[in-house]
């Protein structure tokens, strides 16, 4: 799995600040609790990001035969959603 987004739209947290609260892609901003987190991810360094449904949806790209999540469900690279 993978991210399909430009790196500088993402606010990592750094492995000592608080676990956010709201999702990680600058501009969505979706409040969740900690319990409610659809998909948290962690660099070597402990920083971390933390996504909401929709942003799952339109940036995580699986890594099985170049498919991407089109409105929560898999589709082939370039499929319109």
């Amino acid at each position: 799995m993978r991210l399909d987004i430009a790196p500088h739209r993402l606010r990592w947290g750094g492995p000592k600040e608080r676990v956010t609260q709201t999702c990680s892609v600058i501009g969505c901003g979706v409040a969740f609790t900690c319990d409610d987190v659809p998909l948290r991810m962690w660099k070597d360094d402990g920083s971390a990001i933390a996504l909401c449904d929709v942003c799952v949806d339109r940036y995580v790209v699986s890594d099985q035969a170049g498919t991407k999540r089109v409105h929560g469900k898999e589709a082939k690279r370039g499929d319109q959603g």
